[in-house]
């Protein structure tokens, strides 16, 4: 009768290492008297001994007689031992190997006690093949360990099994199966409860911890595979992204009125020491080669519950961005405190500095309205009485380009640039002051002005008091190039009035006019005459008396 021991198995020395060359030496039992051992189950064809493993640390199948009890040794190809020889090993009694170098499962994990301290033994997979496998490590005595189904196995003996980490567990190692169907909820948690950093192998996950259901979709490599998870507005196609988390909830604010519902992903960061820069979440789009758009960070919201007018709380966020300066340590303040940074490199061959025809090449904040009508573009606003700006919009000194470095054609740029309606019927407001209090609209004090061309009108522009009104100011080319039109005004001086509307009525005189001096008390009628003709000329060239 006989009974194989190995099947093309491998060993590992105490780092996990495949031991080439390796080899098991085979003595009657309590003595170093060679005995033989054989390569057929009729025990005719008897193997050297040692037996020595091939160059990958395989050993051949190897048959014993079952009525027999062994010393069996193992050292490496330099004839150091690996593991203390082990006495009175039947083959009768176990079958099975005689270091047990794999486990099926984690339940069969369970079952194979260990030989020897940091005995090593790999685990094909949590409870399938290839999934949740890994290499443990054996402890003789694990009373002060407790299995977790995942990390920690404890034998049915009292031995254990510690699965060797790289830092990090993964919900496939706690037995969770990602192929978006299975619940994998218990898995989940018991991987963060580990203590653990986590990562999320390829796969979809199912949890539906507290009554929500959560799928994690995740992928390391992507080739042309699509996931229905919708484009940048509309759930159509989508290219499937590396790391996809998608939840479903149905939670509510229970706890108090400011609950948040945790979203598909979170991260934190806590600076604890150190003076490098923190970031929470951090990352880029390169592109090396091909066509097509490159974002950095793409974020939407897409709200679809029906309210009545009036209800608020239902609002829809693309992204909300909070920076809170809170130094407890003490008295001061923080450096800063800035909400959002966006920073615009340009190194490419746009540098010729000329205003494109398409403005949307080169862009440091776009506000796009896509359907609908928008309320307001950029709103900034306090949210309470300790909370104010004392700049809502300000533009830094020497940040925008000198129009006299611009190439040929281009007369300005500008700190703002408003672009109309493209027709008549689709005019708006440039600036309007809405309801309110205000020191001033403008305020042009303290800037140097190139020729001291403050404000400049177009022609025929008018200036007017009132949106409606008819009275105005302006400069009408049309009529005449250097008359300013002060229509429907008079013109007063410390609120006294000294010009207004054009008297009527007057004929023009004939005969001579005369300007020169005269004696009231010598001058004649007719000198007076020619005097008075020439006043109403000029009062008529003036324009403050006609017909």
């Amino acid at each position: 009768m006989s009974n194989f021991i190995f099947t093309n198995q491998f060993y590992n020395d105490d780092k996990g290492r495949t031991l080439p060359k390796a080899r098991l030496y085979f003595y009657d039992n309590n003595t170093f008297n060679f005995t033989d051992v054989y390569s057929d189950p009729a025990l005719t064809q008897v193997l050297d001994n040692p037996v020595t493993a091939d160059g990958a640390g395989r050993f051949p199948q190897i048959f014993m007689d079952i009525s027999k009890t062994y010393r069996v040794w193992l050292k490496d190809r330099n004839d150091v031992q690996v593991t203390p020889y082990i006495d009175d090993y039947s083959p009768s009694a176990s079958s099975d190997l005689i270091f047990n170098s794999k486990a099926d499962t984690f339940a069969d994990l369970r079952t194979i006690e260990p030989v020897f301290e940091n005995q090593v033994i790999t685990l094909i997979g949590h409870t399938v093949a290839g999934v949740g496998g890994g290499t443990f490590r054996a402890v003789l005595d694990a009373s002060g360990l407790t299995d977790d189904n995942g990390v920690t196995a404890v034998t049915t003996g009292g031995a254990g099994w510690i699965r060797e980490l790289s830092g990090f567990v993964s919900p496939q190692m706690y037995g969770a199966i990602a192929n978006g169907v299975t619940d994998n909820t218990t898995e989940i948690q018991s991987a963060h409860n580990s203590g653990f950093p986590v990562i999320y192998e390829g796969g979809q996950y199912v949890n539906t911890r507290d009554g929500s259901s959560q799928v994690f979709i995740v992928r390391g490599e992507v080739g042309g595979e699509k996931q229905q998870l919708g484009e940048w507005l509309n759930p159509t196609d989508n290219n499937a992204p590396v790391l996809i988390c998608e939840k479903f909830s149905s939670a509510n604010r229970d706890i108090n009125a400011g609950e948040w519902d945790a979203g598909g992903a979170m991260f934190n960061l806590h600076k604890r020491a150190g003076d490098a820069f923190g970031v929470a979440i951090t990352g880029y789009a390169m592109a090396y080669g091909g066509e097509g758009d490159w974002v950095g960070g793409h974020f939407r919201s897409r709200g679809t519950i029906a309210v009545d007018a009036g209800v608020t709380g239902n609002s829809v966020f693309g992204s909300w961005v909070v920076s809170i300066a809170d130094p407890t340590g003490g008295a001061g303040y923080m450096a800063g405190a800035v909400g959002q940074e966006i920073n615009l490199q340009n190194n490419g061959d746009n540098l010729s500095k000329t205003r494109p025809a398409n403005v949307g090449l080169y862009r440091g904040h776009v506000i796009k309205a896509t359907e609908g009508v928008s309320s307001i573009g950029c709103d900034i606003i306090t949210d309470n009485t300790n909370g104010y700006w004392l700049t809502g919009i300000r533009v830094r000194a020497d940040s925008i380009l000198p129009y006299t470095n611009h190439d040929a054609g281009t007369t300005s740029t500008e700190a703002l640039q408003i672009d109309g309606g493209t027709t008549t019927t689709n005019r708006y407001d440039v600036l309007n002051a809405n309801n309110g209090y205000y020191n001033y609209l403008i305020n042009t004090d303290g800037g140097d002005y190139q020729s001291d061309k403050v404000v400049v009108f177009g022609d025929g522009h008018k200036l007017l008091w009132g949106k409606d009104s008819i009275k105005y100011v302006n400069v009408d080319s049309s009529l005449d190039a250097n008359l300013m039109n002060f229509s429907g005004y008079n013109i007063g001086i410390n609120s006294t009035k000294i010009l207004g509307s054009r008297k009527t009525g007057w004929g023009t005189p004939s005969g001579t006019s005369d300007k020169t001096t005269f004696a009231t008390s010598t001058v004649t009628t007719e000198q007076l005459a020619e005097r008075v003709k020439a006043l109403i000329d000029d009062l008529r060239s003036h324009g403050l008396i006609g017909n």
